[in-house]
């Protein structure tokens, strides 16, 4: 597969102004309803999704950088949104920095690679 299939340029974000962590969630979900392979699952869905995903542990790692992810029923392959935020969000991460590149990869259910 091209990388090109997965990571899709009208969900790419090189000024993302989110504010909060949930707020980041919810920008997230908006950057991938941009694609057409999100066409039938609403927006509040996919940030349901990665919010309960969340819940589990934070996707924010170390280095300015957040892994959100989740898998979602309806999808046939895995998308990619990449987001750059300037000032940084705190995304509880696990060096208490503020995350600045967001990596977001939703997945269909059942499959993990």
């Amino acid at each position: 597969m091209n990388i090109s299939e997965i990571v899709k340029l009208e969900c790419c974000e090189i000024d993302f102004k989110a504010t909060s962590k949930e707020d980041a969630l919810h920008k997230l979900a908006e950057l991938m309803k941009r694609s057409r392979e999100f066409r039938n699952i609403e927006e509040e869905h996919i940030f349901n999704a990665l919010n309960e995903r969340e819940k589990m542990g934070s996707t924010g790692f170390s280095k300015g950088i957040a892994i959100p992810h989740c898998q979602l029923e309806g999808l046939n392959k895995f998308i990619i949104a990449i987001a750059v935020s300037k000032k940084g969000i705190n995304f509880d991460s696990i060096d208490k920095k503020k995350s600045r590149i967001f990596v977001t990869i939703i997945g269909p259910v059942g499959k993990r690679s």
